[in-house]
């Protein structure tokens, strides 16, 4: 019974002893942990005053911002994230009172086993990065595949802020960028800048998985293991004040709100694998025939087929004359891991346009490209050729051939008239007119099956009326015929469906009355023609009294009565 008393005592010592961390947080101490932290070594901040080391071969200390509390200005404060399980990374967050000092949810301190040893990578809730295989070549951008979580109701929040960093040059710091001479541009240790997720996105009390593209990612030795640190945060990267961010969160004794920060150590890639071939596939739906305005769906599939070593690869497809792009293209990874998820369309190259896509593919990885043409002219047939470049520098080419029917269809045209008459406040299809006032007739041209076609309209005005001025939203319009006959020229398609086309007129001299004025506008596209709606004004002419009136034009008085003045 003693033994277990004395067994008791003892247990109680070790719990239930005050904390006595060094640089005097005892205030924070004696809470009990409800922040976040990263566990990346930490040599310059730490509370023992030990190295850190980030990779044994040199050795190479880490430099690294981990360690929060009473950190001085001059230093980096590591990331604290004060409220854990809001919003955080993967399934699981765990509570620290800093990254090295105890308590701990996780029974040991994330670095330095609370100054017993030279230790790192400690947090055991590290879980948030989904595809740590994914490779990062350097002077590449790659796809990174990563879950965010959230509580049931968690404070409210605009935005949160993804961003990650990777120790490209093994230095033991994020701080670094590097140069792309192939392309004339940068790398960047700071790989994921400021991606925003929306908060209402994420299902409360569940989680989203999403794919974040990097920028060009700098990985000077991609043989060799690396650091890497995930933060989500409520705020953007935080800065130093020259230079861009570094992995370091809010300066102490301030800090993140929410959000979680993962550092993960990476083993370096194998560089003595090769890659294996190259494969391209490309299919047309429907297959044909398709006609004049009809959408064709090209899908185009990458493969990389066996190797031990990531594959890079360029597609190049030309669109063929005849076509237009009107969806896409979409880049979906089949089988992973392949980046970037990303095709370009650069409509100046080729008849039509190019879609094209970069990037690189690891071992049997497989990646989909969407897009949608319509056929805009009539061509006997739509022949599409894809061309990727395999690993030993050939090319290799999927073709999808179409057949189109040319039958020639009536084109999508429509033409509308109203007008509006001097001092009303509507646009109708008959209107009353009196030879003092003017009128505007609205001309509406659209399309209605998504083509562009070239189209002439004439429109001669009904005798007795003349245009003063023509007006268009699109296209050329003008007056012709002493201004008897309205014309427009130009093409009307999706880009500028409807036009618009103003034209006032105004009664000429002789305007008779009791007349009926009908105006219809005729158009022209190609072999087709059509015509618009009919448009009626009624002429009318001022009708006067003829009672006495002393206030007539001549100044005479006039009498309504003997000896009584009219004033009628």
């Amino acid at each position: 019974m003693f033994r277990k008393i004395m067994q008791l005592v003892l247990l109680c010592f070790l719990l239930c002893a005050p904390f006595v961390p060094a640089r005097g947080q005892v205030a924070l101490a004696q809470a009990a942990p409800t922040s976040d932290f990263g566990d990346a070594p930490d040599s310059q901040s730490n509370h023992h005053s030990m190295n850190n080391t980030a990779y044994a071969a040199g050795p190479v200390l880490g430099r690294f911002p981990s360690v929060w509390d009473g950190t001085p200005a001059s230093e980096l404060s590591g990331p604290r994230h004060a409220a854990v399980l809001q919003y955080w990374l993967g399934k699981d967050e765990t509570r620290e009172l800093d990254a090295d000092t105890m308590p701990d949810a996780d029974g040991v301190t994330n670095i330095l086993d609370n100054g017993a040893n030279d230790v790192a990578d400690n947090d055991k809730a590290d879980d948030g990065w989904l595809n740590r295989n994914v490779a990062l070549p350097d002077c590449r951008e790659a796809v990174l595949k990563v879950r965010i979580s959230r509580a049931l109701i968690p404070p409210p929040v605009e935005r949160l802020y993804l961003n990650v960093w990777f120790d490209g040059n093994r230095d033991g710091d994020w701080a670094d960028v590097g140069q792309c001479p192939q392309i004339n541009g940068r790398s960047y240790e700071w790989i994921v800048q400021n991606w925003w997720i929306d908060p209402t996105t994420i299902p409360p009390a569940g989680f989203v998985d999403v794919a974040v593209g990097t920028v060009l990612v700098h990985n000077a030795k991609p043989d060799a293991d690396a650091w890497l640190r995930f933060t989500l945060s409520e705020q953007k990267a935080v800065a130093p004040s020259a230079g861009l961010p570094d992995g370091r969160g809010i300066a102490f004794p301030n800090a993140f709100r929410l959000g979680e920060t993962e550092d993960y150590y990476r083993k370096g890639e194998d560089q003595g694998g090769e890659p294996g071939q190259i494969r391209i596939e490309k299919k047309a739906e429907p297959a044909g025939p398709v006609a004049v305005g009809d959408v064709v769906n090209y899908s185009i599939i990458v493969t990389h087929v066996g190797g031990t070593a990531p594959a890079f690869t360029t597609m190049q497809d030309l669109l063929p004359a005849g076509v237009a792009l009107v969806g896409g293209p979409v880049v979906t990874e089949l089988t992973p891991s392949a980046a970037p998820l990303v095709a370009s369309f650069n409509p100046g190259t080729g008849p039509s346009g190019e879609v094209s896509w970069s990037g690189t593919l690891s071992p049997n990885a497989s990646i989909r490209i969407d897009f949608r043409v319509r056929v805009r002219e009539c061509v006997d047939q739509l022949r599409n050729v894809a061309v990727a470049v395999n690993t030993d520098g050939e090319r290799v080419q999927a073709v999808a051939e179409t057949k189109v029917d040319c039958q020639q269809s009536e084109p999508g045209i429509s033409l509308t008239k109203r007008v509006r008459v001097q001092n009303a406040t509507d646009e109708v299809t008959e209107a009353d007119i009196l030879s003092s006032d003017t009128a505007i007739y609205y001309l509406t041209l659209s399309t209605t099956d998504g083509l562009t076609h070239t189209v002439h309209i004439s429109d001669d005005l009904p005798s007795g009326l003349v245009g003063v001025a023509v007006s268009a939203s699109s296209g050329v319009a003008n007056l012709i015929n002493s201004g008897h006959t309205a014309v427009w020229d130009g093409d009307v398609g999706p880009a500028n469906s409807p036009i618009t086309i103003k034209i006032l007129v105004r009664p000429e001299q002789g305007f008779g009355c009791d007349q009926r004025l009908v105006n219809v506008a005729h158009w022209i596209s190609g072999s087709h023609d059509g015509q618009s709606n009919a448009v009626i004004l009624r002429t009318a002419c001022r009708d006067l009294g003829d009672a006495p009136d002393s206030t007539n034009h001549a100044g005479v008085a006039m009498s309504a009565y003997t000896g009584v003045e009219a004033h009628f």
